[in-house]
This record gives structure tokens, C-alpha cells and sequence, in this order.
């Protein structure tokens, strides 16, 4: 058997299982882990949409969402969410339209 053919073919199995480590191996901030968890990658171009919008004060502020609606606010569109938290609380959630920010002053 020739092994000049097989030793490539091994190295680049090797290679391609260990690619997924490498990805993922990126320095990678809290709120960049937040949307890739959702499946998401944010560009300046891309906002998030309402669904969007409430599945990240779902998971958040928890509680039950009453309403929700998008606005333009100061040049910038907000989506607002209207929650029931969990204290029983009513809650207005302002999230920016264009990196998912919660906007919730404490």
C-alpha cells in the first residue's frame, strides 16, 4: 500500500474535524454570545425584528408579555414590549432596534 496517498487525506480529516474548535475558540463578548445563542449574527446593516425583540425580554426580565410594538425614538427604532414580570409588576421594555440592547433604566 501506498501511504504518500493516505497520510494527506488523514491530515485533512484531522484538520477539518478540529475547524469547529477553531470557530469557536474566538474571543466572543456577552451580548455577542446572547444573539448567537438565538442563532443570530448582527451586522450595522441588520436590525432585529419584533419576535426577536421579545424572545430577548422573555429571557431577560421573564414574566409574560402583554404587548409589543416598534416606534422610531430620537432618529433610532425601538421596539417596546409590555411585560407582566414575575413580581407582577407591568413593565414597558424599550429594545434597540439595531443591536438588541435593552434600554431599561433601574
Amino acid at each position: 500500500m501506498n501511504y504518500r496517498h493516505v497520510m494527506p487525506v488523514l491530515g485533512l480529516s484531522v484538520l477539518c474535524a478540529g475547524a469547529p474548535a477553531l470557530l469557536m475558540a474566538g474571543t466572543v463578548t456577552e451580548g455577542e454570545a446572547d444573539w448567537q445563542v438565538l442563532g443570530l449574527q448582527l451586522t450595522e446593516q441588520q436590525e432585529i425584528d419584533l419576535e426577536q425583540a421579545i424572545v430577548r425580554v422573555r429571557r431577560d426580565i421573564g414574566g409574560q408579555v402583554l404587548d409589543a410594538h416598534s416606534r422610531e425614538d430620537d432618529d433610532r427604532r425601538v421596539h417596546v414590549i409590555r411585560v407582566l414580570t414575575p413580581q407582577g409588576h407591568i413593565r414597558l421594555v424599550p429594545v434597540d432596534a439595531n443591536t438588541g440592547e435593552l434600554l431599561i433604566r433601574d
